[in-house]
C-alpha cells in the first residue's frame, strides 16, 4: 500500500517538476543565465583577464615555457569560472533570504 502511493506522489511531483510550460516562461528562464552574467565566457570577460593570469602563473609555475603556461591557462581560467559561479549561487541565496 505504501509503495502504491509512492508512486503515486512520485509520480506527481515529477509531473509538477518539468520547468516552464508556456513560451513566455521558457522564454525567461533562457534568460537566467544572461541575467547573472554567467553566459559570458570567463576568457571573455576583461574583469577577469588578471586573475586568470596570475593564477595560471602560480599554477604553471616560474620557470614555465609557452606551453606549461597556455595549459595553466586553461586550468585557471576553468577556476575562475567557478568562483565566479559560486559567487553568483552566495548571492542568489542571499537575495532570497531578505
Amino acid at each position: 500500500m505504501t509503495a502504491a502511493r509512492r508512486l503515486v506522489a512520485n509520480r506527481e511531483n515529477a509531473r509538477r517538476s518539468r520547468g516552464p510550460i508556456t513560451a513566455a516562461g521558457r522564454a525567461r528562464a533562457a534568460q537566467n543565465a544572461r541575467r547573472h552574467g554567467l553566459s559570458r565566457p570567463v576568457r571573455n570577460d576583461p574583469a577577469c583577464a588578471s586573475d586568470i593570469a596570475a593564477l595560471a602563473r602560480a599554477i604553471a609555475g616560474a620557470h614555465a615555457g609557452a606551453e606549461e603556461l597556455a595549459l595553466a591557462g586553461g586550468i585557471a581560467a576553468a577556476q575562475v569560472e567557478l568562483m565566479r559561479m559560486r559567487c553568483a549561487r552566495r548571492e542568489g541565496m542571499r537575495a532570497r533570504t531578505r
